[in-house]
């Protein structure tokens, strides 16, 4: 099981992984991020990590 986060559908991670959003039927979903993939969740986590330390 995963939680989500979103993206902008214009974003340059939007681009760079597409495959990284939930989809229904092959079609992105208001651009939602989909944690239960373990790169998802592992970028995720270090971009919260960089602005906290920042």
């Amino acid at each position: 099981m995963g939680g989500d986060e979103s993206a902008g559908n214009k974003s340059e991670l939007a681009k760079q992984h597409p495959n990284w959003f939930v989809s229904r039927y092959g079609k992105i979903k208001e651009c939602i991020l989909d944690l239960a993939i373990p790169e998802v969740k592992a970028h995720v986590e270090a971009e919260i990590i960089r602005v906290i330390e920042r």
